[in-house]
């Protein structure tokens, strides 16, 4: 995703202020999406341990609903 968002700021925008702007946007959407894979794995790794939701839910930051999903 972060690569098509590249592509297409460099082919639309020509304003290198602009391009500089949109790029730090795009790392920082591809950033927090890392981040929030990574509290999955996490909260994945606890619910294998057998560690309440409650805790999971505590130490990730994760909701109650996205760590029930990844019971599943």
């Amino acid at each position: 995703m972060l690569m098509e968002l590249n592509d297409w700021i460099d082919k639309y925008i020509k304003d290198e202020h602009t391009k500089e702007v949109y790029g730090k946007w795009a790392e920082k959407i591809e950033k927090d999406k890392l981040i929030e894979q990574e509290k999955q794995n996490i909260a994945q790794n606890l619910l294998n341990l057998n560690i309440p939701i409650e805790k999971i839910h505590l130490a990730t930051g994760l909701t109650i609903e996205e760590i029930k999903k990844l019971k599943k």
